[in-house]
């Protein structure tokens, strides 16, 4: 199993999304509501799917 972070940060806001292979973990959102959103939408499994299927360069925010 690899496990992997991202970190973003901007104008005051910062997310950090934690991932086991493709799966994502979990995602710490300060000040950054859409990335808060984009989350919670992506541990819905169909979601999450869909979007790695049609968007494989989908950007996190």
């Amino acid at each position: 199993m690899t496990q992997r972070s991202c970190a973003r940060r901007r104008m005051g806001r910062s997310h950090f999304w934690y991932f086991a292979d493709d799966r994502l973990l979990a995602v710490d959102a300060m000040n950054a509501s859409r990335a808060y959103m984009v989350a919670k939408l992506l541990q819905e499994p169909e979601i999450a799917e869909a979007v790695v299927r049609y968007e494989p360069a989908f950007d996190f925010g």
